[in-house]
């Protein structure tokens, strides 16, 4: 079976030890653009999250809420330093255990106003051994996931915002 194109974000799906994902609390302030479900964010300067829009700035974590236009709340994330991540490949390149191990940048681009999801993906055509902003650790085991077109892949941040985050040359 075909795999659907139908992008979510970056979904925990597990500690980097194999446990449940383990959430932190963080503020979001008034001024900040929608941060949809799923969606990297960034710590800004004035200690709030922002959601990502550049795949080379450090990524502080993964919102597991939505997060609305002019309202200060506060969201649940996932930090990006200790979690592995459900994320699909931007285009119908074929996505195979090959590339496990390499590196990959994502597009961050605007999240679903119906299902509150973020359409963050991987870009295909950027999997490679360079250092980049996430590393692939296996396809993900499912029947509705198949390699090839629009894969469902298991990935980790090299950059981040905590403590080691510089980022790793690939294999």
């Amino acid at each position: 079976m075909a795999n659907v194109n139908a992008p979510f974000g970056l979904k925990p799906i597990e500690n980097i030890n194999g446990g449940l994902p383990h959430l932190v609390p963080c503020k979001k302030d008034a001024s900040a653009n929608i941060i949809y479900r799923y969606a990297p964010v960034i710590m800004s300067a004035d200690g709030n999250i922002d959601p990502a829009t550049d795949a080379t700035v450090p990524v502080y974590g993964v919102s597991v809420d939505y997060g609305a236009t002019a309202t200060a709340e506060t969201l649940m994330i996932a930090p990006a330093f200790n979690h592995v991540f459900e994320v699909q490949c931007n285009t119908s390149a074929t996505i195979g255990q090959t590339n496990c191990g390499n590196n990959a940048s994502l597009v961050f681009t605007a999240g679903s106003t119906s299902t509150k999801l973020s359409k963050a993906q991987i870009i295909a055509s950027s999997i490679a051994t360079t250092n980049n902003i996430v590393r692939i650790q296996r396809i993900i085991d499912r029947p509705d996931n198949t390699t090839g077109s629009f894969s469902k892949v298991a990935v980790v941040f090299n950059l981040h915002r905590w403590p080691s985050g510089a980022g790793q040359v690939g294999i």
